[in-house]
């Protein structure tokens, strides 16, 4: 995780400040996170919060916590929240952000109205809506789940007009494998496809299995992808 943070995050939150984006970009962490050693995220791009540091509930927890935090503190028109294995390309999701609409938002890149935790767009309605109905969710179930469930169910949602009915993808690109970190052919050939597909978002996802050496792949992969969108 220290080498993916230190590889894509720092770098890319160095691009926004450096270039006055008005962009916030925040890790969250559990409680008692421990100083990660050789870490360079800064402490002000951080969330540490009062739960626990686990699959379920506390991402979800984790989540809420940081929903609140942000919304007592900001003024925003979205919140993106996505996973730690994400990659943006910083002028498409600019792009993005300003096509969609200040509100009933949630949109991502899930099946049908599913969608999954990485890149989620959420407008502050909805935002303050799951926090004012955050005993409303069921935290026995992964994060995304419980989220999509209760937006689903709530009649805030489908009475609040017809943005709910158009389509709410928003396009993301799964890189699975690390092949593409010693053929320079096949990384081209990923480039080009995320050139010609307009993806804003990359996830980097060696396999399923979390496992430590297959995030220092992804970490390469992230590296890799990070110098040639961010010339660092």
């Amino acid at each position: 995780y220290v080498n993916y943070i230190n590889n894509f995050w720092v770098p890319f939150i160095e691009h926004i400040n450096k270039n006055n984006i008005n962009i916030k970009v925040f890790l969250l962490l559990g409680s008692k996170p421990g100083r990660k050693r050789n870490c360079n995220l800064k402490k002000e791009n951080m969330i540490i919060t009062d739960t626990e540091e686990n699959f379920i509930p506390g991402i979800l927890k984790k989540t809420i916590k940081g929903f609140e935090y942000v919304n007592e503190r900001y003024e925003y028109k979205h919140i993106l929240r996505t996973n730690l294995s994400s990659f943006f390309i910083i002028d498409k999701l600019i792009d993005l952000n300003n096509k969609l609409p200040i509100a009933k938002i949630y949109y991502g890149c899930g099946r049908k109205r599913l969608h999954c935790g990485a890149a989620i767009w959420f407008s502050r309605d909805v935002i303050e809506n799951i926090i004012l109905n955050q005993d409303k969710l069921d935290y026995k179930k992964i994060d995304d789940w419980a989220i999509f469930e209760y937006i689903r169910n709530t009649e805030y949602y489908f009475n609040s007009g017809n943005t709910w009915k158009k389509i709410t993808k928003t396009p993301r690109y799964d890189i699975v494998g690390w092949k593409i970190l010693w053929r320079k052919d096949r990384f081209n050939k990923v480039i080009n496809q995320i050139k010609k597909g307009n993806h804003y978002h990359i996830r980097v996802v060696y396999n399923r299995d979390k496992s430590e050496n297959n995030r220092l792949k992804d970490a390469e992969v992230t590296k890799k992808l990070t110098t040639y969108f961010y010339n660092v």
